[in-house]
């Protein structure tokens, strides 16, 4: 949906020329906004304030190629980027981030009690595809988990919420591909195992039903297993041998 009023007061041309005007009138459902290309770049880049484009006379009646439709939100983020932006070098508080945190759990939260549709899913999940974080990205979001722990309640949401649910053989392959060529370094592996030692260990205190172990068993016959290489079974039995060197050594 356009503003054909106001946008005949942005343009002197016919306003059909401008960018994106076509997509505009099929979208009634989002409202559009036309932008000044003299005022930011599509990149975000500043060029002259709405203030001075009105003081130059450049800001009302100007050549269609001086503009293009935008969406409500895409020009709102658009001004709200890089330099544009009203924190742009700032950071919120610890208390202040609290106080957000607070604000917007249970009940406040605008999604409290609600789910998104599987249209909407779909959306946000094709948005989603193709995107990498970068190397930089990756260890802020690393060092942001360091040290955290997730609540008993927290944990049991999530268990609950994977409930029922499989992974697709085209998932898991996509899984597999990512992880290959990837080795963990020993001292990875290292706290990976201290991690799951004595009371840490989901199953401390715990043994399988015997109905359990029988499905474990079936299970693990139905599956169709190639015989492991010659360079696996190495592999293999050189790794057993580091880790109980290693149990032997901390026992002394």
């Amino acid at each position: 949906m356009i503003n054909s009023q106001k946008a005949n007061l942005y343009c002197k041309d016919d306003i059909s020329k401008i960018e994106n005007y076509h997509k505009a009138i099929a979208d009634p459902s989002q409202t559009w906004d036309i932008h000044h290309r003299l005022e930011l770049t599509l990149d975000g880049e500043f060029a002259h304030s709405s203030k001075e484009l009105r003081r130059l006379g450049m800001y009302y009646h100007r050549p269609y190629f001086e503009l293009i439709f935008l969406t409500k939100s895409e020009h709102r983020r658009l001004h709200m980027k890089g330099k544009n932006h009203h924190l742009y070098g700032k950071h919120h508080s610890d208390e202040t981030r609290r106080k957000m945190s607070e604000a917007a759990k249970g009940e406040n939260n605008y999604m409290y009690g609600r789910h998104h549709s599987e249209e909407t899913r779909k959306k946000i999940s094709e948005a989603e595809k193709g995107k990498k974080f970068t190397d930089e990205t990756r260890q802020k979001m690393s060092a942001a988990q360091k040290g955290r722990k997730l609540t008993t309640e927290h944990r049991r949401k999530i268990s609950e919420a994977k409930k029922g649910k499989h992974l697709s053989d085209e998932t898991k392959r996509k899984m597999s591909e990512s992880r290959k060529g990837k080795p963990r370094s020993e001292e990875t592996r290292m706290k990976m195992s201290e991690s799951k030692k004595g009371k840490n260990h989901p199953l401390y205190g715990k043994h399988h039903s015997d109905e359990t172990r029988r499905k474990m068993s079936e299970a693990a016959k139905a599956r169709k297993r190639k015989p492991h290489s010659e360079e696996t079974r190495q592999k293999m039995s050189e790794a057993h041998k580091a880790r109980w060197a290693r149990r032997r050594a901390a026992k002394q």
